[in-house]
């Protein structure tokens, strides 16, 4: 079904506006006891999982109730409660909170959603997970200090262990809000979901820029998470331009500006520089 949202006036009238009436269903959410009466023929209409659940085959379809079970990263009242704003209304709004807290929320709708078989915010999620991480960037400022040897290193570009200082100084720029558990369970989602593409797109800055990125141990501890990363990466490095003296750096999938290291092909051997 389409985005109620994006419907023309005359289709809402003709199609959707005949699903806000008649039966309704009970939802109840244990163990918190919370219910909700909702239109049987919107519920069944937008969603394969509940129009089995309501089905004549099942004992709910009898009594038009049904209990869901919570499960942590997918079935809680805030989840259920923004699958039923996107099924009325076409969009959803998170209640403020902290932002990896709010990520968090949109990565367990999205995981409600795709139980529940209900399509079209995908995209929708993956832009406001982008929004998010953009409005909140690691403290680049720390790293610039670092640099300029406000913070007391000694290190200078041309020495041995230069770069392996700068590993360990260095802060992902998008990753600040991002968390293990995020990507975790993002993952849970199917291959090729939006927003398990928009959490890989933004440990690209901080994979390209040095080896100590943020989720390094995670790329081997979750294979589906270091598969969405070589994806990601695969397209970013193809918007390269190469020449023979210099190699542009990627751009960074999230922000849109070049990211990471300039690897110099000029003058002897290459040498790698923050940008």
């Amino acid at each position: 079904m389409e985005n109620i949202a994006k419907v023309s006036s005359t289709k809402f009238a003709e199609s959707v506006l005949p699903l806000l009436h008649g039966h309704q269903v009970k939802i109840r959410i244990d163990p918190t006891g919370r219910e909700y009466n909702v239109s049987k023929d919107l519920l069944c209409k937008q969603s394969s999982y509940f129009a089995a659940m309501f089905g004549t085959r099942f004992s709910e379809g009898k009594g038009l109730s049904a209990t869901m079970e919570e499960i942590e990263g997918v079935v809680s009242v805030e989840s259920f409660e923004s699958l039923l704003q996107w099924l009325y209304l076409g969009r959803v709004t998170f209640a403020p909170k902290d932002p990896s807290e709010e990520i968090s929320a949109v990565i367990e709708f999205a995981r409600l959603a795709d139980m529940c078989d209900v399509t079209g915010m995908e995209e929708t999620m993956a832009q406001h997970i982008k929004e998010i991480i953009i409005a909140n960037p690691g403290p680049r400022d720390d790293w610039e200090s670092w640099e300029r040897g406000e913070r007391g290193h000694t290190v200078k570009w041309n020495d041995h262990d230069y770069l392996d200082a700068v590993d360990e100084a260095y802060v992902d720029i998008n990753t600040h809000c991002l968390t293990s558990e995020h990507i975790n369970s993002a993952t849970c989602l199917p291959t090729g979901h939006p927003v398990r593409h928009i959490l890989a797109a933004a440990a690209v800055e901080g994979y390209l820029s040095f080896g100590n990125h943020k989720f390094r141990k995670l790329t081997h501890e979750n294979l589906k998470f270091a598969a969405d990363l070589l994806h990601v990466l695969q397209l970013t490095l193809k918007q390269i331009k190469m020449n023979v003296c210099h190699h542009q750096g990627p751009v960074d999938p999230i922000r849109g500006e070049h990211c990471g290291a300039v690897l110099s092909l000029g003058g002897g051997r290459p040498t790698t520089q923050i940008i």
